[in-house]
């Protein structure tokens, strides 16, 4: 399912209600913008993807459009600045194997999240 970045358009909108929304990673079948993530930040979105898991109600697994050799459901979330940032379960898989560079807006609140959650172990990456 493809949306495009920082949409206030989400999968599961009532999952959503009352939140500041922006969808990040609902590539579809093509990636919009490649580069390469630091392992640093690989390993930031997959604690969140563990630990801010969100079942989507049984709307069944998701294959990778890209390459249809993985598949997921669900989404996980990641809120900073009263923005809930929402992402699909593959995020990780399309970033690791397919390049998908997610905008720089959400990398950055991605970053602070993680440093508040996290400061003594901050790492610039």
């Amino acid at each position: 399912m493809e949306i495009p970045d920082l949409s206030s358009r989400v999968y599961a909108p009532e999952m959503h209600i009352g939140a500041v929304v922006r969808a990040v990673g609902w590539l579809g079948n093509q990636v919009p913008r490649q580069g390469q993530l630091s392992l640093v930040v690989l390993d930031q979105l997959q604690h969140y993807s563990s630990t801010s898991h969100h079942d989507d109600y049984d709307m069944g697994d998701h294959c990778c459009e890209l390459c249809g050799l993985v598949s997921g459901h669900g989404e996980f979330w990641i809120e900073w600045n009263a923005i809930r940032y929402v992402l699909p379960s593959l995020m990780v898989h399309y970033c690791e194997a397919h390049g998908y560079l997610p905008p720089d807006d959400f990398l950055a609140a991605l970053t602070a999240r993680w440093a508040s959650d996290n400061p003594l172990n901050f790492n610039h990456g």
